[in-house]
């Protein structure tokens, strides 16, 4: 009898645990967890970063209801389920570090003492001596666009780009 590769038994596994088998995913998290948690730190999260990322994946794998299927859903098996889950958390760490960097503090008494618009507060480009004229005509170009944007344009390019909500959640918010 030939020995069970690690890639068929991950997808067994995965399996298992799909058909009711609520040990399948604890014998996965134990083969898995401490992988993940290291490679997400290795790959840029701190260490607490890294447990909440890997929280939030072994939760989503957890089985759900019909609007939220579990994330093993997903793993067709056609790769390790080891490399999977690691794509999938370092996809998400990407998204996480993309979020950190779009967001500042934007507490509602320094909005109301300065009247700021919130976009003001993002950093500007760094100034190496940029050609003004330049500049001057992409301002004018922003300015003019996101004149003609309507109320609902403005709105989602605030979600965005200043709140960090993705597109996706932005169009199931809006119902597209």
């Amino acid at each position: 009898m030939a020995a069970v590769s690690s890639k068929d038994r991950d997808w067994q596994l995965v399996q298992q645990y799909l058909s009711g088998e609520t040990e399948a995913l604890a014998e996965i998290k134990g083969l898995y967890n401490e992988v993940l948690h290291h490679t997400l730190v290795a790959r840029g999260a701190t260490p607490s970063e890294a447990e909440d990322l890997v929280a939030n994946l072994w939760s989503d794998c957890v089985i759900g209801n019909e609007d939220r299927p579990s994330l093993l859903e997903k793993f067709s098996g056609r790769c390790s389920l080891q490399g999977w889950l690691l794509t999938v958390a370092t996809n998400r760490l990407i998204d996480f570090k993309r979020r950190q960097a779009f967001q500042k503090d934007l507490t509602p008494s320094h909005n109301e003492r300065s009247g700021e618009d919130p976009f003001d507060l993002l950093p500007g480009p760094c100034d190496a001596n940029p050609d003004t004229a330049l500049v001057e005509l992409l301002r004018d170009c922003l300015q003019e666009a996101f004149g003609r944007c309507s109320p609902e344009e403005l709105l989602l390019l605030r979600l965005v780009y200043l709140h960090g909500i993705t597109q996706r959640e932005v169009g199931r918010m809006m119902g597209w």
